[in-house]
């Protein structure tokens, strides 16, 4: 929800923001933003639907519970949302490589700022470190990408998928320590509080290290996707 909060704001302020150069700001973000947001959160919504089948085992497949319903509404969005890969192919290959890296490197130094201000309270020290790791490894893969897709256009395709999954789960990961980071403050409730921190250690410690297998076969180039040749498909 926090993203897509964010990413009304940002609507609001590209269109009515009396300032043409943060308007300008405004809509180079949500450009990144967009395409992740579409296919991340309809992706989480598949997973969670697919939990919640498995969960009620055969009678969560059957139409008395309703929980197969919610299965196929949630598949219907990754669809809906233009396909996650097209998505993918967007954010990679237009909004990353066709702008330059401007707007990604915008959001990266927004990830660390939000980083070096949790890192002022205790609780979230080792989030906000794990963070901050990861989004300086985040800028370095995406050059690496770069350089390889200069060399191979066909990279972009190779590592959209993966990349988008990538940022995606980064910028989640954010949107829970800017919330815990705010949970800090003295007004905050402590039941509040202590729900925004264990969401957030949970988030860090069972899905972002998803980051680190998107970064490797990212890292892994996109040969093995092209080496087999069309003739071999029936044999391999």
């Amino acid at each position: 929800r926090v993203l897509s909060y964010e990413a009304a704001l940002l609507v609001d302020t590209s269109e009515r923001h009396p300032d043409p150069e943060v308007r300008a700001q405004a809509d180079q973000q949500l450009g990144i933003l967009t395409p992740i947001i579409k296919a991340l959160l309809t992706e989480m919504a598949v997973e969670c639907t697919y939990h919640g089948v498995q969960t009620l085992g055969g009678h969560g497949y059957i139409a008395e519970w309703g929980q197969e319903q919610l299965a196929r509404d949630a598949r219907i969005t990754t669809i809906y949302e233009g396909t996650t890969q097209i998505q993918a192919l967007d954010l990679l290959g237009r909004k990353v490589m066709g702008g330059k890296g401007q707007a990604l490197a915008s959001l990266i130094e927004g990830v660390q700022r939000h980083c070096a201000a949790a890192h002022d309270h205790e609780p979230l020290k080792a989030a906000a470190a794990r963070l901050q790791e990861i989004a300086e490894d985040w800028a370095a893969l995406t050059q690496e990408t770069a350089k390889r897709a200069m060399a191979n256009a066909d990279e972009i395709g190779a590592a959209a998928v993966d990349y988008l999954f990538l940022c995606g789960y980064i910028m989640v990961a954010d949107a829970l320590l800017r919330s815990a980071t705010v949970a800090q403050q003295a007004h905050i409730d402590a039941d509040t509080r202590a729900a925004k921190q264990a969401l957030l250690n949970f988030y860090i410690d069972r899905i972002l290290p998803r980051v680190g297998q998107h970064a490797a076969s990212i890292r892994a180039g996109g040969h093995s996707l092209t080496d087999l040749p069309d003739a071999l498909f029936g044999t391999a």
